[in-house]
């Protein structure tokens, strides 16, 4: 159950020191409705917010590398850190897929639909058996008032 969904945003890019080496990553917050809860996501595409001149790298995602990953209930918003190549601009504009699944109140709503329903198809074998009852009772009866 769930499903992935696109989005674009913008950030700007941050540098992290590991030991004697430096990440560059960008930093994502992803508000999802009431009906979802987000479990992960990835940079489809980077593009710098500035660019030209005569040395001009592309910026890259590096999704292998995410890290502070979180969820927070409250505002519904899903935030993740990841490592990109860095282009020659500190802003990029940012194109993400990420994975869902349904809210524990949409799955909560489900269950207690599906368990409603359960209950009504049962009740209603029920009458469907005590009227198949009834007339197989009025068939033997006239079979037996007819002979």
């Amino acid at each position: 159950m769930g499903g992935t969904e696109t989005g674009q945003t913008s950030s700007v890019v941050s540098t992290r020191v590991e030991g004697e080496s430096e990440i560059d990553y960008v930093s994502l917050s992803i508000h999802a409705g009431a009906d979802r809860e987000i479990k992960a996501v990835t940079i489809d595409s980077i593009t710098d917010l500035a660019g030209g001149g005569i040395f001009n790298p592309e910026p890259a995602p590096r999704n292998d590398r995410q890290w502070d990953l979180s969820w927070d209930e409250e505002t519904r918003t899903f935030h993740a850190k990841v490592a990109i190549e860095r282009g020659d601009s500190d802003s990029v504009s940012i194109t993400y897929t990420y994975s869902w699944v349904p809210s524990r109140a949409v799955m909560e709503a489900w269950e207690t639909q599906s368990v409603f329903e359960k209950g009504r198809l049962l009740h209603g074998q029920r009458l469907m058996s005590v009227a198949v009852a009834a007339m197989v009772m009025r068939v033997s009866a006239t079979a037996v008032s007819c002979s």
